[in-house]
């Protein structure tokens, strides 16, 4: 039996929301995540800000999956959430052809950031907004 791996089915489609650092998911993306055992699935309009660290990179989906998992009454956990943002960031890096010094860079930058956000005192991200949150919430 095969091992089950990450995967994201569908790319993101997204909407920047002017004047913001903001975007809206268009279309329902769902995905298969290792670290949680089960798929994650994400409806439209959810609104996220790509990558919150203070370091953003280029994870804009790993992004997305941990915005979502860090919202109110996903997941209980936020060590456990920067574990799914490390898994997608890995997922993501693997899908783009880098040479050698620069996948050895990303190595380090991913480790940095889920580091980051799994000692992060909340509620900077974690639990600070439901599923739902709105721009003009996100905006306060």
């Amino acid at each position: 039996m095969k091992k089950p791996e990450t995967i994201v089915y569908n790319i993101p489609q997204l909407e920047i929301i002017p004047g913001t650092r903001l975007k809206r998911l268009l279309n329902k993306v769902r995905a298969y995540s290792v670290v949680l055992g089960r798929e994650i699935e994400i409806e439209p309009p959810f609104i996220y800000d790509e990558e919150s660290t203070p370091w953003r990179g280029r994870n804009p989906i790993a992004g997305l999956f941990h915005d979502f998992v860090c919202r109110i009454g996903v997941l209980e956990s936020q060590f456990l959430a920067a574990r799914v943002y490390l898994e997608f960031q890995n997922y993501e890096d693997r899908m783009n052809e880098r040479p050698w010094h620069i996948r050895i860079w990303d190595f380090i930058w991913r480790y940095g950031k889920a580091g980051f956000v799994a000692i992060c005192p909340s509620p900077v991200y974690w639990h600070k907004y439901t599923v739902h949150a709105t721009a003009e919430e996100m905006q306060k």
